[in-house]
């Protein structure tokens, strides 16, 4: 049996709040990573590790709002795509035993895009997306040529640089009802719109899943294992199902010990 045998901080170098999002890039096997503070600058730093345990230095990116909430971001080949949400925290609300953290609508998402293995943030393009909130991002793709009531919809979100405009395009326009907890997740095809997927059944519910490759040189983009954590809260028990990303059929189910947190 696995145990996890303390904290992993790259020679002392990680004394940040991070995000649970980290991002992995496959052929470098580099991990890019961003953290925030909401009491003092910088409010938002990104960076990225090596294999070899080295960190690059802090990058600070500028926020509209200094208290928003930082949950995901993407990477693609050469960019880091970074969303400037509507989520924020209000710490006063603590205080007075409410909620810290609630939604403003004032707030206007973005979208913040850079290089990969900028210096500074010189180079950062910002880009507004109407009508949109973005909590978590699954996907982030790039294309040399692009053109550009509350409703379950999965939309495919467009970013064009040389403009700085953004474009949506609904991919499956009638989803099922969302749920306060992940039951299971799908593959969805986005160009023929099929949808397969794997449900945990029976008050079972879980976080969102995590990609392994199956090698170093993928031929295929699915070519990957998913791994979920999951929690029986009926029977109290919890357990890591290893999916099959190209055929979606469950591999293997790992019994734990304890519950790994929702989130």
């Amino acid at each position: 049996m696995h145990r996890t045998v303390g904290c992993f901080d790259f020679n002392d170098q990680l004394c940040l709040t991070m995000i649970a999002h980290l991002k992995v890039e496959t052929a470098s096997g580099k991990f890019f990573a961003i953290s925030y503070d909401v009491v003092q600058k910088p409010y938002l730093r990104y960076f990225h590790l090596l294999q070899n345990r080295a960190k690059s230095p802090d990058v600070e990116i500028p926020l509209t709002a200094q208290s928003t909430m930082m949950q995901d971001f993407e990477i693609t080949e050469r960019y880091v795509v970074i969303p400037n949400q509507q989520v924020v925290f209000k710490l006063p609300e603590m205080i007075r035993g409410g909620f810290p953290v609630i939604y403003d609508s004032n707030n206007m998402l973005m979208f913040r895009i850079f290089e990969k293995n900028v210096n500074d943030a010189s180079g950062i393009k910002w880009i507004e997306a109407l009508d949109c909130f973005c909590f978590h991002l699954w996907n982030a793709l790039e294309e040399l040529n692009s053109h550009e009531s509350l409703k379950n919809v999965l939309f495919e979100i467009r970013l064009n640089l040389k403009t700085c405009k953004s474009t949506c395009r609904p991919i499956l326009s009638e989803f099922e009802p969302l749920n306060s907890k992940v039951s299971g997740f799908a593959k969805v095809e986005l160009f023929i719109g099929e949808v397969r997927k794997s449900m945990y059944r029976d008050e079972r519910f879980g976080s969102d899943p995590l990609f392994l490759p199956r090698s170093p040189n993928l031929e295929k983009g699915d070519d990957r294992f998913i791994l979920a954590f999951v929690h029986d809260e009926k029977e109290g028990k919890s357990e890591l199902r290893i999916v099959n990303a190209m055929n979606m059929k469950l591999e293997a189910i790992v019994k734990l010990s304890s519950q790994v947190p929702y989130g």
